[in-house]
């Protein structure tokens, strides 16, 4: 018999329902491509809604302290890859980028996205 450690398991299903509505509400469709902040390993919602991971930025602490034109370079190298979008987990009340929009908050932990496709 496998042993499953306490602390992994999978995210309720109506949080990944609600996770994939809001995402499929800011315009994101089954195949899209996004971006992910942090680690990827917990993106259910992304595979509920057909969305493909293309990138992973794993320093999400460095992430939040690019400067605006590094904020700015790095979103359009990934629009110019196909990244519809950036996801990230726990996003500082003080980040400095506009466009973030909240589509999932529980408790203190909350999800939010940046869509690159209305960037230039």
């Amino acid at each position: 018999m496998v042993h499953i450690p306490s602390d992994v398991a999978h995210p309720e299903t109506d949080t990944v329902e609600e996770i994939g509505r809001s995402l499929r509400d800011l315009g994101l469709q089954g195949g899209d491509q996004v971006a992910v902040v942090g680690y990827a390993y917990s993106c259910y919602y992304a595979r509920y809604d057909r969305l493909q991971i293309a990138a992973q930025i794993p320093d999400s602490r460095g992430f939040w302290q690019l400067s605006a034109a590094e904020s700015e370079s790095m979103e359009k190298r990934l629009a110019s890859i196909g990244v519809k979008a950036i996801v990230a987990r726990n996003r500082p009340e003080t980040s400095a980028s506009s466009g973030w929009k909240d589509v999932w908050r529980s408790g203190s932990s909350r999800l939010s996205v940046l869509l690159l496709t209305s960037r230039s």
